[in-house]
């Protein structure tokens, strides 16, 4: 499941409270900007809390925890190689920084570099023994690396560490949903969900369990839950049209894809992925309500 690399809202806190002295050696105009993209972290405004960063450092080019954060939020938008640039910036500013190494961590498993992953993983623990999202980093890494029993013994140091937060039980269903237990996955994305309802990666990763599973409507549904929070997100039309594809809903699914394609242009796989649907309506016109 390397394409639904995930983060932490605890590391926010982490940031927060970790990261006041560089935050007051920066401009007053260029702190405001930090803080506010710090809350719309919070809530998930992943879009604008990278325009708020980047504000912050227009105005202060050596603003490492903004770096680090803007590559943090980069990585729910699925925009990769910028979030590893941004955390290089962030540790060449600062090579203490621990959520630094943990955001270059998530950029490198979303890379599927998963052994530079644990590498950062464990520098991001070697620099703060208490950060929560370092071990679901680790876990992740580990898990994709074929080491099971470490990879799940991390997840579940995470989850002790904090058992009110979405994110842990959101990383060890993933983990869970890379050995094929949908089931197992989906009991976990139901725990994230019940912390926060409104959390749009988790409908869309439990969609994609679900999609596992072959149900195809439960994934739809979930799919359009995630749209709902998050409409400017192309990767959920886009698992939106697998599913409908997996229906036979071949019109319904090249507008997902469509859609996909006009929020990511440069996503080669979904103009593969609305060919294929293409080609299938012409194989099954009466699928797509062709008479």
């Amino acid at each position: 499941m390397k394409h639904f690399s995930v983060f932490f809202v605890a590391l926010i806190a982490f940031m927060l409270a970790g990261n006041v002295v560089m935050a007051a050696k920066s401009s007053p105009v260029a702190t405001r900007f930090y803080k506010s993209g710090n809350v719309k972290l919070q809530v998930h405004d992943y879009r604008g809390a990278i325009a708020d960063f980047t504000k912050a450092i227009e105005l202060n080019p050596k603003y490492a925890e903004a770096y680090s954060k803007r590559g943090y939020a980069k990585c729910y938008v699925y925009d990769k190689q910028s979030a590893l640039e941004d955390a290089n910036s962030a540790i060449s500013l600062n090579p203490r920084l621990a959520n630094a190494y943990l955001t270059r961590s998530w950029a490198k498993i979303q890379l599927e570099d998963n052994s530079g992953g644990l590498d950062d993983a464990n520098q991001a623990i070697k620099l703060d023994q208490k950060l929560s999202d370092a071990y679901s980093s680790r876990g992740f890494a580990k898990s994709q690396l074929g080491d099971q029993p470490g990879g799940f013994a991390d997840l579940n140091i995470a989850i002790k560490l904090n058992p009110n937060f979405a994110e842990p039980y959101l990383n060890r269903g993933d983990a869970k949903f890379g050995l094929k237990d949908y089931q197992g996955a989906i009991s976990d994305y139901n725990r994230a969900i019940k912390l926060e309802p409104k959390y749009a990666s988790v409908y869309n990763h439990r969609g994609a369990a679900k999609f596992g599973l072959k149900d195809y409507q439960g994934a739809i549904a979930d799919y359009n839950r995630a749209i709902e929070l998050d409409p400017k997100n192309a990767v959920f039309y886009a698992n939106s049209g697998a599913a409908k594809f997996g229906l036979k809903d071949y019109q319904g699914a090249i507008a997902d894809y469509n859609r996909a394609i006009e929020l990511d242009p440069k996503n080669a796989v979904f103009y593969a992925n609305s060919g294929d649907a293409k080609s299938l309506r012409v194989i099954f016109p009466a699928a797509c309500g062709v008479i």
